[in-house]
């Protein structure tokens, strides 16, 4: 009975070695698992492109007539928009001039001019025919000079608009002349004051109105006009 477990205790350890997977077994075991795995996903590979791209069928003739007119419906609602919207209107004219005007009224509510400067006076009213000036039918460069005056007084803009609390520092608190445009809704004055420093225009007030206008001298110099067309012996 001694030998017999001597004997088992011996081969105990022989058949608990023999049971031990060595470590090179294993790293074999484990590269040959993944060599199976990388072949398979390379034969799934090319299984996959062996294959080519799969077959598209064409619409049917419904479906792609359907698509047709839906592209041309948006196409032609586009084309409708865009020649309907209107681009900004351009001003031309006296509408295209910018800043204050002096009279705002249209020339065929004009029915006479009064002008009065440095002491001189002429009063003038508009008539089917043309100017009367004093009563009297005006002479054609009269006429001519007056209507060039009309014209430029409707369309002429300031040149420059301001408030100050001191208007007699620009000559309107006693004015040197006024320009007074007779319409049917009644009179609209224009009070003429100093130069500006540079003598390119000169100030004014219309009346009812506080604020100061820097307006150009061609106004002066066509006042001078109908002054110089209605002396004596002219």
């Amino acid at each position: 009975m001694g030998r017999g477990r001597g004997s088992a205790r011996r081969r105990a350890p022989e058949a608990l070695a023999g049971s031990r997977t060595s470590p090179l077994t294993a790293r074999a075991d484990d590269a040959g698992c993944a060599g199976d795995l990388r072949g398979r996903r390379r034969g799934r590979a090319r299984a996959r492109a062996g294959r080519g791209p799969r077959d598209r069928r064409p619409p049917a003739p419904g479906v792609a007539l359907h698509r047709t007119l839906a592209l041309a419906a948006v196409a032609a609602l586009g084309l409708g928009l865009a020649l309907s919207t209107r681009g900004p209107i351009a001003l031309r004219g006296r509408d295209a001039a910018r800043g204050h005007r002096l009279f705002n009224a249209e020339p065929r509510w004009v029915r006479g001019i009064e002008l009065e400067l440095d002491g001189r006076h002429v009063a003038s009213t508009r008539t089917t025919g043309g100017w009367d000036v004093d009563d009297r039918p005006a002479a054609a460069q009269t006429a001519e000079a007056l209507g060039d005056l009309l014209d430029t007084l409707l369309a002429l803009r300031a040149v420059d608009v301001f408030r100050t609390p001191d208007p007699t520092a620009f000559g309107l608190g006693r004015p040197r002349g006024m320009i007074t445009v007779v319409t049917g809704r009644g009179p609209r004055r224009l009070l003429v004051g100093g130069l500006n420093a540079a003598g390119s225009a000169f100030y004014a007030r219309r009346e009812g109105d506080p604020r100061v206008l820097q307006v150009g001298t061609l106004v002066l110099s066509e006042i001078e006009r109908v002054f110089y067309t209605t002396e004596p012996g002219r």
